[in-house]
Formats: C-alpha cells, structure tokens, sequence
C-alpha cells in the first residue's frame, strides 16, 4: 500500500475552512430556530384571537338570552314595549368575566312590523373582537296543538 501525501500549494493556507464550516452550521440552526419561535409565536396570538371570539360570543349570546327571557317573562296584562331599551352588562344575570370590555343588549320593536313579534340583539367586546348576535323572537305563540 502506498499513500501519497496531498501537496499545498505554495502560498496557499489551509487555515480556518474548519471555522468556517463552524460558523455556517451555527447561522443555519440560527435561522431554524428563529423560524421555529415566529411560528410558535404566531400560533400563540392565533389562539389568543380564536378565545377572544369565543368570550366574544359566550358574553353575547348571554346577553341575547337575557333579553329573550326579559320578554318573556312580561306578564299577559302589560304591554311588551314596558321592557324595551338598552341594558349594559350590569344588568346580565351573572357577572361576565373581566376580559369583557362591554356587553349591551337591546330589545325592541320587530323590524318587520309584525305585532307580536319583537327584535333582540346583543353586541359583547373582548380585546378588540365585537360580535354581535340578533334574535326576532314572537311574544306567547299561539299553539301549534
């Protein structure tokens, strides 16, 4: 067996190609792992949106529900417009969570002029998602039966 010893040329160094490939290894899992964290990041403020609407809409329909049941509960003898107005989320039957900024519910006169029928609609804020929930809703149907 023989081996032959690689020659230099003269003049050139083969100095720091180990340095190099150091620090190329080093900028590539740089990049890697910068990408990886944007991406963990954007998941994270994409969840932290998608809970904002979900509260978002818990908070409304809620509301929506206490304005249902707000006319509902209107006795026979008194006219339905008695409870018709703007109520804030103070008026809510249980206290909405903190992260709700606002939370109004409006009950009304139906859009369509149908005489027992009448209109409900509910808007709930949370870090900056508003959503909004509307309901017509007929005051003591007559039986189906």
């Amino acid at each position: 067996m023989t081996y032959q010893a690689s020659r230099i040329a003269p003049g050139v160094r083969n100095r720091g190609s180990a340095l190099i490939q150091a620090v190329t290894a080093a900028f590539i899992l740089f990049v890697v792992s910068m990408g990886f964290l944007s991406l963990a990041r954007y998941n994270d403020a994409k969840q932290y949106s998608h809970t904002a609407w979900a509260e978002a809409y818990y908070a409304a329909e809620n509301g929506l529900l206490e304005g249902v049941q707000r006319i509902s509960e209107v006795p026979p003898t008194q006219s339905v417009t008695s409870v018709y107005g703007s109520y804030s989320k103070t008026s809510l039957p249980h206290t909405p969570s903190s992260d709700v900024t606002s939370a109004t519910y409006t009950i009304g006169p139906d859009p369509m002029n149908q005489p027992t029928f009448h209109f409900v609609s509910c808007s709930a804020e949370v870090r900056g998602k508003i959503r909004t929930i509307t309901a017509r809703g007929q005051y003591r149907p007559p039986s189906q039966v």
